[in-house]
């Protein structure tokens, strides 16, 4: 068996995947101080399953790890394999070539494997074992190892030549066959305690058993009994409950349309309320019309008035202006024709001409400036005739409007009339309405008393009937306690007899003498323990102060005896002692 290669991925200094060949001869690392060459070896003996971080050259499990450099942050887990050649198959597993990987991480988690498959750090050591690569063996070794296995003590040399032997894997199992020997004669010195114990408790809780059969037979029936009358007053009560339900639904159902009728009275009382409200509203509304209609056929009148005046003044006006124009038309041809008789006159008429001349152009302008007022007033009669025409109009309309709202006004009247009636009557139907939801009301008030009554009696029903289910609960659970104690003891019992028949305790060969059937079996009456019985208090005491004489046998005689001890030489089972009852 050989190793063939080292793979190791962020142990300690190496944070890229590495592997190293090793052939068949002898392999040499070198190289400078620093570059890993301990490393190697550090490697291989963690991966063999080296537990000593101080072996390692370490102070913690995560030293092993790459911790990081300035170029590479560090790696969060190591992991090396050791990969052998078994063709020789000295490993005990069915592969040519095998595998051995260790894995840890930063959490403290650690995993291993033989050929990719998970597996224990023991089922590692059970596979090293007797090839001399084991945990203490020499197959690494350092400096200074070589004179510390020579300056040892033989004591300290002995674990080395067992491991080159060959002899550990068997010690290690001789070691756990004896722990588990001791476990399991602990293990029967509890059952002896127990089936001392059971034995005490069997027959007061046999007895409990059978009184507790007999309870739960008779309460029993008194759950029967009171179930069954039980069940006769939910009935009865399911019943009045029932009829109760079906007097308050009628009711409920009457007390239903008497709302429904009472909410459509209200209804209409709103509704004819708002028609009332509205026709009032118009009311006000037409007399308010009315009384600003009255106010602006008044105006208007007024206007008309003024309108009919200032025509008068204008047609008087008018003509005041057509008798002056008439009269400066005709003094305008006297200065004329003056001015013509009197422009032969002389140079001392100019003067008077010149003045004459002047007053004919003011008496122009006058005359214009008249012409012009004369056409504007001319304009406003005829707008005022427009205006008057149109007022007339609006006064003949607002008449009709007015004449309109009166007959809509009488119209109303009659209907507010026609609506108060219908809310009188409404308002008795209301009235009644209301007495009639009393009494329903009153009655609704009785059934709900005579319902909370009956949901009482339920109710009653209902606690008793869960403090029965309890009860029998109760009972029921310990029946089964009783039932799982009396079962665990007969249980007990039964192991107990087990082991008293096949005499567990005792030497193999004093077993099988008390287990023959050999004619001569008749004449031994026993071992010692069987014998005779001592109370509690005494066991451990009889126990110790007879120690290995519990396992001697006792004889009528001496033929007895010897005929024993031929069997026992003859089959090889060992020695015993015998006390014959005639030597004693």
């Amino acid at each position: 068996m050989l190793l063939r290669r080292l793979e190791t991925y962020g142990f300690k200094s190496f944070a890229e995947k590495t592997e190293v060949e090793f052939g068949s001869g002898i392999t040499a690392i070198v190289g400078p101080n620093g570059s890993g060459k301990s490393n190697i070896s550090d490697a291989i003996r963690w991966a063999l399953g080296e537990q000593s971080i101080r072996t390692l050259r370490g102070s913690k499990a995560e030293d092993v790890i790459f911790a990081g450099s300035t170029k590479r942050r560090a790696l969060g887990a190591a992991e090396v394999s050791l990969v052998f050649d078994n063709s020789d198959n000295r490993l005990p597993i069915d592969f040519n070539e095998a595998t051995i990987t260790r894995r840890v991480f930063r959490s403290g988690d650690s995993e291993y494997y033989i050929n990719k498959s998970a597996c224990r750090l023991k089922d590692i050591h059970e596979l090293l074992a007797d090839t001399g690569l084991g945990r203490d063996s020499m197959s690494v070794i350092g400096q200074n190892k070589v004179d510390e296995v020579l300056n040892s003590k033989p004591e300290e040399r002995r674990s080395l030549f067992e491991e080159v032997a060959g002899i550990t894997k068997f010690k290690q199992r001789k070691k756990d066959a004896l722990r588990k020997m001791e476990e399991t004669s602990n293990n029967l010195n509890r059952v002896d305690d127990l089936m001392t114990e059971i034995e005490s408790q069997l027959q007061p809780m046999a007895e409990n058993a059978e009184r507790t059969r007999t309870y739960n037979s008779l309460h029993q029936e008194l759950v029967a009994y009171q179930a069954t009358l039980l069940m006769n007053k939910l009935t009865k009560a399911e019943k009045m409950i029932a009829s109760a339900q079906m007097e308050s639904t009628e009711i409920t159902d009457r007390e239903f349309a008497a709302a429904a009728q009472m909410a459509g009275a209200e209804a209409e009382k709103e509704r004819l309320a708002s028609e009332l409200l509205a026709i009032e509203e118009n009311l006000i509304k037409i007399d308010a019309e009315i009384v600003e209609r009255s106010t602006e056929l008044e105006r208007v009148e007024g206007k008309k008035a003024v309108l009919a005046e200032r025509i008068r003044q204008s047609i008087k006006a008018q003509q005041r202006l057509n008798q002056e124009s008439g009269r400066f038309s005709q003094l305008r041809q006297e200065l004329e024709a003056k001015l013509r008789q009197e422009e032969t006159n002389t140079a001392a008429k100019a003067a008077e001409k010149n003045q004459l001349e002047e007053r004919l152009e003011k008496l122009t302008a006058e005359y214009d400036q008249t012409n012009e007022t004369a056409q504007l007033l001319g304009k406003q009669i005829e707008e005022g005739k427009e205006q008057t025409f149109t007022q007339l109009q609006r006064i003949a309309n607002e008449r009709n409007e007015l004449r309109g709202a009166e007959r809509d006004r009488e119209r109303l009247l009659l209907r507010k009339a026609s609506l108060e009636k219908e809310q009188a009557q409404y308002a008795e139907q209301l009235s009644e309405s209301q007495k009639n939801s009393r009494l329903l009301a009153e009655e609704q008030q009785k059934l709900t008393s005579c319902k909370n009554e009956l949901l009482g009696v339920q109710r009653m029903a209902d606690e008793r009937k869960l403090v029965l289910d309890k009860n029998l609960q109760e009972a029921i659970r310990a029946e089964r306690s009783l039932a799982g104690q009396l079962q665990e003891a007969a249980s007990r019992l039964k192991i107990l007899t087990q082991m008293q028949e096949e005499y567990d305790g005792f030497g193999r060969g004093i077993k099988q003498l008390l287990k023959t059937r050999s004619p001569w079996r008749n004449q031994m009456c026993g071992a010692v323990a069987e014998l005779f019985t001592v109370d509690d208090q005494f066991v451990v005491a009889i126990e110790t102060a007879l120690g290995g004489a519990l396992q001697h046998i006792i004889t009528e005689n001496e033929g007895a005896a010897k005929a024993a001890i031929d069997f026992l030489k003859v089959n090889k089972l060992g020695r015993a002692t015998f006390l014959p009852i005639t030597t004693i």
